[in-house]
Parts: C-alpha cells; sequence; structure tokens
C-alpha cells in the first residue's frame, strides 16, 4: 500500500497539471494545413478536434481533487487520485480512439505527415510536446 501511494504521489503532479498542448497550440492549425484535407476529410477533422479539445469539468475537477488532498486521510487521497487517474485515462481512450479515427481517414502521404508533425521531438520530456 505504501508503493503505491508513493507511486501515485509521483503521478499526481504530472496529471493534474499536463494540458494538452498540442490541441491548444497553434501547432494544431499548422498539421491541419500541412494536411491538406479534402473537403470529405473534413468532418474526421472536426470531430478529431472536438475530441482533443480542453474539457473545462476536467480542469475544474483536476483543481478540486488538488486542493482536497491535503485535507482528507491517506485512504481518502488515494481512492480520489485513483478516481482522477480513472478519469483521466478514460479521456485519453476518447482522444485514443478519436486520433485513430481520423488518423484511418487519411491518405499514406497525409499519414506520413501526421506522423512527423505529431512525434515526440528528441529529448523532449513527456507530456511537453505535441500530443496528437
Amino acid at each position: 500500500m505504501t508503493r503505491k501511494l508513493a507511486v501515485l504521489a509521483a503521478v499526481l503532479p504530472l496529471l493534474l497539471f499536463t494540458p494538452p498542448a498540442f490541441a491548444q497550440s497553434g501547432e494544431i492549425g499548422e498539421l491541419h494545413d500541412a494536411l491538406s484535407l479534402t473537403p470529405a476529410q473534413e468532418m474526421a477533422w472536426r470531430s478529431y478536434r472536438a475530441a482533443l479539445a480542453p474539457d473545462p469539468y476536467s480542469a475544474a475537477r483536476r483543481k478540486a481533487a488538488q486542493a482536497l488532498l491535503p485535507t482528507v486521510p491517506t485512504p481518502q487521497r488515494i481512492a480520489l487520485v485513483d478516481a482522477q487517474m480513472q478519469a483521466d485515462l478514460d479521456a485519453i481512450r476518447k482522444q485514443g480512439e478519436a486520433v485513430k479515427a481520423f488518423y484511418a481517414a487519411l491518405d499514406p502521404v497525409q499519414k506520413r505527415v501526421f506522423d512527423a508533425q505529431t512525434a515526440p521531438k528528441p529529448n523532449e520530456p513527456p507530456g511537453s510536446g505535441p500530443q496528437p
């Protein structure tokens, strides 16, 4: 149990403060332009963008969890962290499905462009670079 708490304590700050930077940056517009999407692919693009859009409820939930953590006993803290991690995992899975659906709509050249533009840069810390 102590090891689980230590792992959760180490991971929690990453979960609470890692926004989907790529979705919020100008890079997503550059990706759109570089892909040269056909009119038929635009609907898939809009679905992809919607899935990557920051969820205001998620940010509020993270902020509330962060404020609550110091005030609750350890078992509740673990439950709170576990619930937040599950919510984050659910969001990641939803985004992953949207990425796969959009990727499937691309032609081979567009897939290479997408891969190149969304790949992490060398020596880039996890969670700080473009996220598909």
